[in-house]
């Protein structure tokens, strides 16, 4: 064989396997996490975050505790790759536009570029994969050329990080958990809403209370509560947004 062809094939071929190997290395953020409220900033966005991964979009529900509001919040996402569209309610939804893009190791998740208020994530894991690590970058006019480089990102703007650890697959497979501003706890003290993940596409909700109202957002509105007494459950898929919150605090007499 020519001695040039073999030079171009074996270019080609090697070409090829760096692309393939640069496509190996990429992180895998599938699982549930948890922060650790200890090593983050306050205000985060999700004490715990359920994340699925594929090779064209990854998919996050982050629940999250508003001690300012006094509700529980699920709140899903959808981050396309290399590629623009709303962050939930499917392609035709009114929803604010997102992408991710891959930098390296790295994930960079931006909301509406040059709108009124953006938002840029920085997703990383440890060495081991039991961490997550997210940066919020306070750029907040974001222009809509911005190129998903970290390196193109102005260091005169703060960030933020939030650390996750991320849970066993068989931890805890059957118990409920609280979320509050502190974190995600495992059963124990007395609540008003206590979660049971189920298969990591549903979340079961009971209220221990004397009454709580689950409301899905629609369009932007709060649907029809749902209404629930002390010991009542319902089950919310983790790809609908919604609210909960205690109408009636007081605990249960025996």
């Amino acid at each position: 064989m020519n001695a040039r062809i073999v030079r171009r094939l074996a270019a080609v071929f090697a070409t090829l396997a760096a692309t393939s190997a640069a496509a190996q290395e990429k992180p895998d953020f599938s699982g549930v996490w948890l922060i650790d409220a200890s090593r983050s900033e306050r205000d985060v966005y999700g004490q715990m975050r359920i994340v699925t991964q594929s090779d064209t979009a990854i998919e996050m529900t982050a629940l999250q505790y508003s001690a300012y509001s006094k509700a529980w919040n699920i709140i899903p996402w959808t981050f396309r790759i290399n590629r623009w569209g709303p962050r939930r309610g499917g392609e035709q939804s009114l929803e604010p536009i997102v992408q991710a893009r891959w930098d390296g190791g790295k994930l960079i998740a931006v909301k509406s570029p040059g709108e009124s208020y953006s938002v840029l994530w920085i997703w990383s894991l440890a060495a081991d994969g039991r961490e997550m690590f997210v940066d919020a970058v306070g750029w907040t006019s974001l222009p809509r050329d911005f190129d998903f480089k970290e390196s193109s990102i102005p260091a005169a703007y703060a960030r933020n990080r939030y650390v996750y650890v991320k849970k066993a697959a068989d931890a805890c497979a059957t118990c409920a958990f609280t979320v509050d501003e502190r974190g995600v706890h495992a059963d124990g003290d007395v609540q008003p809403v206590a979660f049971q993940l189920k298969g990591n596409t549903e979340l079961s909700v009971m209220c221990r209370v004397a009454e709580c109202a689950l409301m899905e957002i629609v369009k932007g509105r709060r649907d029809t509560p749902r209404k629930r007494t002390a010991g009542g459950s319902a089950t919310i898929p983790l790809s609908v947004q919604t609210v909960i919150e205690a109408v009636n605090s007081q605990l249960p007499t025996h």
